[in-house]
């Protein structure tokens, strides 16, 4: 039987009182498609997966100045990233992923070329997708809404297999499962590490 957060937290109460990474090298994957568009429509996408008004900017090697996203095409079409694309080894959904990745800096410290402060992740959002099987086998009433959607997610994560890299952006519903366990980390973190001690228990019986 599932129990909700405000259960977990009503017993917890009672039980209180009793006692800058980025890619220097894109090695090609399988080929997948030979509709590859043409430069002028490679740049665009590029551009795309690294918008203005956002939290993240360019790589200083790929604009004139990253903060106000003034990119060099010439060097864009040059990368090694663009070569592979070309190729076909990039599948269409992954697009936006795969130039993020390479010419988009998101974190760490080419943030300050961008002019902006780093979104600091609570640790639970930062061990996605790992902790995801232990999350739900703690069975939280108010997590059930997420599991399909998360778990759709992380099997397409698992079909991309080494060639997926931790976007920027996720999509609507997983955005929406991060500020629930984040909202609930406290809880949330103390629940795995009991279920991890229980089961280190049995596994030494």
């Amino acid at each position: 039987m599932a129990l909700s957060i405000r259960t977990i937290i009503f017993f917890a109460m009672c039980s209180s009182v009793s006692s800058s990474t980025t890619y220097n090298s894109v090695e090609p994957p399988p080929l997948y498609r030979t509709d590859i568009g043409t430069d002028d429509e490679i740049f665009e996408l590029v551009k795309a997966s690294c918008p203005s008004m956002s939290m993240m900017c360019p790589f200083a090697e790929f604009a004139v100045k990253p903060y106000n996203h003034e990119w060099i095409k010439e060097k864009v079409l040059a990368a090694r990233a663009v070569e592979v694309y070309k190729l076909g080894a990039v599948r269409r959904p992954d697009e936006k992923d795969y130039f993020r990745a390479f010419f988009c800096c998101t974190h760490g410290p080419c943030m300050k070329e961008c002019g902006l402060h780093q979104k600091e992740e609570k640790q639970i959002v930062k061990d996605f997708p790992e902790n995801v099987d232990a999350i739900f086998a703690l069975g939280i009433q108010e997590l059930e809404p997420f599991e399909k959607y998360v778990r759709k997610y992380v099997a397409r994560i698992g079909d991309l297999g080494k060639r997926w890299r931790r976007p920027y952006e996720f999509p609507a519903e997983i955005e929406e499962y991060f500020d629930f366990i984040t909202k609930h980390e406290m809880i949330l973190t103390k629940l795995l590490e009991d279920q991890e001690l229980r089961n280190k228990a049995f596994n030494n019986e």
